[in-house]
């Protein structure tokens, strides 16, 4: 995701083909339930990196919408997994990714600057238009 971020920053264009077919190899380690948790939380974290500051009255208003979002997916988890349902770890792992987004919105408003991930993609155009 973040690489076709990079792209389009830089004027290019990322297209999408059904018909591609990609295989590799997954190490055990990676298909457990332990390692999807933690992937889905860092992977929020990314997410939030990509939303820049937009004032304390936004961020705010984000939070509330993410956590919003984040209490229904651990509603949904903890009901469907009483219930022995399938889709309960799907669930779960979106709580997850919500509650890494919920962090970093915290960690970005505390700190009162430009997140991490927009000043990479700033660096890689202005390195690319300086050529």
């Amino acid at each position: 995701m973040e690489l076709c971020f990079r792209i389009q920053a830089m004027g290019g264009a990322v297209y999408y083909c059904g018909l591609v077919v990609a295989e590799h190899l997954v190490p055990d380690s990676r298909v457990t339930r332990r390692f999807l948790r933690e992937r889905a939380y860092w992977q929020g974290r990314t997410s939030g990196l990509f939303f820049s500051h937009t004032g304390q009255l936004s961020t705010l208003r984000r939070l509330g919408a993410e956590a919003t979002i984040m209490a229904k997916d651990w509603a949904k988890a903890i009901a469907f997994y009483s219930l022995g349902r399938r889709r309960a770890f799907e669930h779960e792992l979106a709580a997850w990714k919500r509650l890494g987004q919920v962090k970093q919105i915290l960690f970005s408003a505390s700190n009162a600057q430009p997140s991490v991930m927009t000043r990479a993609v700033g660096s890689c155009a202005a390195s690319r238009w300086s050529r």
